[in-house]
């Protein structure tokens, strides 16, 4: 986990690394997010979220295969109640 807030604005998200063990690829997963909190211009207390996830995943599933590195963008809503 890593994260940098400053103000409504916020980045976290997480770096995994597993080693190649027995013949098995190394895999890597990143997923940074860059989010905002708009609970204040809602006027509500509680943090609602709202943002972009850049999820990149190289070996999935360590099998090894070419091409079978995962690249997915999705958009974020979190409220904390």
């Amino acid at each position: 986990m890593y994260g940098w807030s400053q103000g409504n604005f916020n980045i976290d998200g997480y770096l995994d690394y597993t080693p190649g063990v027995k013949g098995r690829p190394d895999e890597l997963s990143i997923a940074p997010q860059l989010t905002y909190n708009v609970g204040p211009l809602l006027g509500l207390k509680n943090k609602v979220k709202l943002g972009v996830e850049y999820s990149y995943w190289e070996n999935k599933f360590a099998i090894g295969i070419p091409g079978d590195d995962q690249h997915n963008v999705s958009l974020l809503l979190k409220w904390h109640l």
